[in-house]
């Protein structure tokens, strides 16, 4: 499927990493150019949302959150404005590890009676690793503008289907928040 567009979602403040997390390395690449090459074979464009100067050196578009300091749910918001695409691939850049079978599983559940979805594992849910529809924009503002800038509630009232990944692949959608994920993600994939 083509006609999709992919965006990483890199504005976060990183406070309990201490230092960028899409820019921290993974051998020889950055968490977010993992990401980028791992959704090429399937979006017609990527862009980053998250306007850090050292973005500026990926080779990818950047674009500004639209509203400020409005979180994830900003993030997500400015990305689907943005796009010209119907059906966009969102990933946080926190989740390098996502690879094209997880991708492409997500791209084929896609539901035209549906405007997200998203993968879960037995413990959590994953909104940040998922396909958005363009149409969701306007709720994920109505959400911002009366200040509920939680990711969970917003995405719920899209009503997400949701696509269960188990182990191995369910280990691929790990977020790394702190230095100690970081340490340990080295040590298992170096």
């Amino acid at each position: 499927m083509r006609n999709l567009n992919g965006i990483i979602l890199c504005g976060g403040h990183s406070k309990r990493m201490g230092a960028d997390k899409g820019l921290l390395k993974l051998g020889q690449h950055s968490f977010i150019e993992h990401l980028a090459q791992s959704m090429a074979p399937f979006c017609d464009k990527i862009f980053l949302c998250g306007s850090k100067p050292a973005y500026a050196d990926l080779g990818l578009e950047v674009i500004a959150d639209l509203v400020p300091d409005s979180g994830a749910l900003g993030g997500l918001y400015s990305g689907l404005m943005h796009t010209s695409t119907n059906w966009n691939l969102v990933l946080s850049c926190d989740a390098p590890l996502v690879d094209a079978a997880i991708i492409k599983t997500l791209i084929e559940s896609i539901d035209p009676q549906q405007k997200v979805v998203h993968a879960i594992t037995e413990k959590d849910a994953h909104p940040l690793i998922g396909c958005y529809h363009k149409d969701c924009a306007e709720g994920f503002k109505k959400a911002i503008d009366s200040g509920n800038l939680k990711l969970q509630p917003a995405v719920q009232k899209c009503k997400p289907k949701r696509v269960e990944f188990h182990p191995p692949q369910a280990k691929k959608l790990l977020n790394i928040n702190t230095p100690e994920d970081y340490q340990e993600l080295l040590k298992l994939y170096s």
